[in-house]
């Protein structure tokens, strides 16, 4: 059985390797403006975690990165930071919670760090119906909508 698992996993990096996409290199500097305006600095290991993860999306195949770290530790500010990446080349971003809570709380903290840049930040919860949810995610970039007229 093992040797059946790590030979699937090897056969699954290999297609993983061939795989292309479009690479996100730094276009406007919208991190660093964001970098300047958090008023608190990051830590150590957010700022390896932060070049590792900018190192992958300046490449063209897709970044697979798992971030871990205890409540607090910083993983949604480096989520803003590839939200950010991906808004400087015209391109979304989904940050899925898995909680509705959780959710309005990374909406807010993105809406606090992102909207002075000028991306628009959008709450997508399950009890929006599909129209409501449609329009949001057919803009470009991040967008506001939270199913209020």
């Amino acid at each position: 059985e093992l040797l059946a698992h790590h030979l699937l996993m090897k056969e699954r990096q290999v297609v993983r390797l061939r795989e292309r996409t479009t690479a996100l290199p730094q276009a406007k500097g919208l991190g660093k403006a964001l970098l300047q305006r958090l008023g608190f600095e990051l830590t150590g290991a957010q700022k390896r975690c932060l070049r590792e993860m900018f190192a992958d999306l300046d490449r063209n195949q897709p970044m697979m990165r798992l971030v871990q770290g205890d409540v607090g530790s910083g993983k949604t500010i480096l989520a803003a930071f590839a939200a950010i990446r991906a808004a400087e080349h015209g391109a979304q971003t989904a940050i899925m919670a898995p909680t509705e809570i959780l959710a309005e709380q990374h909406y807010m903290n993105f809406s606090e760090w992102l909207s002075p840049l000028g991306i628009e930040v959008c709450l997508l919860t399950g009890r929006l119906s599909a129209g409501d949810r449609l329009p949001a995610a057919r803009r470009p970039g991040l967008s506001h909508h939270d199913g209020e007229r």
